[in-house]
């Protein structure tokens, strides 16, 4: 592994044995930015670090997809509802949302039973929750709406937080299940994240954050489908 700094501290040996001669060749990297390309291919070998990761853009991309048995306008309205956001968290982080400013989604003629609450683009939410079981402290996590499209998507941006950048879109399709036939729906959710620390985040991204992410949309996905089927049966039922 290479630590990087702006000062001369990088000093590698490199040995290229060909045939019956030995080279040994003494690379000094003084200031990396400007002399980085000559190196790129060998470092990316050593380090698995990409050109912009390098240059302290280490950025991440997460991408997930559940199939829904619904239609797009149920699926869209209840994850765009944010009362329904702490549902989706295991129950050990006991999430709430403490605060927010909402700015109502504007339905634009959309068809609709009764009215939907929804985070349009410009709601600010914060929400705290444990991050490990029985931990005595909450993280706070704020989030704005800048990206809002009924039946479509919307996108929320971490403005505090424990990443260095967090972006997550969702998105609705209407899609037919492959394994049944049977019309529903495709969420599918896209992160760009960036961790704090530099090159140890990288690395903490691959051993341990990726891992994290998987697990917690493997819970958000089941509790989806169990929320949907609830609402689907209060919906069909007689009052």
């Amino acid at each position: 592994m290479f630590f990087f700094t702006s000062a001369p501290v990088v000093r590698s040996l490199v040995q290229l044995k060909g045939g019956e001669s030995v080279y040994q060749t003494e690379v000094v990297l003084y200031h990396f930015t400007s002399i980085y390309d000559s190196f790129r291919p060998r470092l990316e070998f050593l380090c698995d670090i990409r050109y912009q990761e390098f240059l302290g853009e280490m950025r991440h991309r997460f991408r997930t997809t559940q199939w829904l048995p619904y239609t797009v306008e149920s699926v869209f309205a209840f994850f765009a509802n944010p009362t329904n956001l702490p549902k989706l968290h295991p129950a050990w982080q006991q999430a709430r949302i403490d605060e927010i400013e909402l700015c109502p989604a504007s339905r634009n003629g959309s068809a609709s039973p009764e009215p939907t609450i929804a985070a349009g683009r410009g709601t600010r939410m914060t929400l705290s929750f444990r991050p490990t079981p029985l931990s005595p402290v909450r993280l706070s996590w704020v989030a704005l709406i800048e990206d809002f499209h009924w039946n479509e998507r919307y996108c929320d941006r971490q403005v505090e937080g424990p990443f260095r950048y967090w972006r997550q879109c969702h998105r609705v399709q209407a899609w037919q299940s492959e394994k049944t036939g049977e019309h529903g729906t495709l969420l599918i959710d896209t992160i760009e994240y960036e961790l704090p620390f530099g090159t140890f985040g990288h690395w903490a991204n691959r051993f341990a954050v990726r891992r994290m992410l998987e697990y917690v949309f493997h819970h958000r996905h089941r509790r989806a489908e169990e929320l949907l089927r609830e609402i689907s049966a209060d919906v069909e039922s007689p009052v």
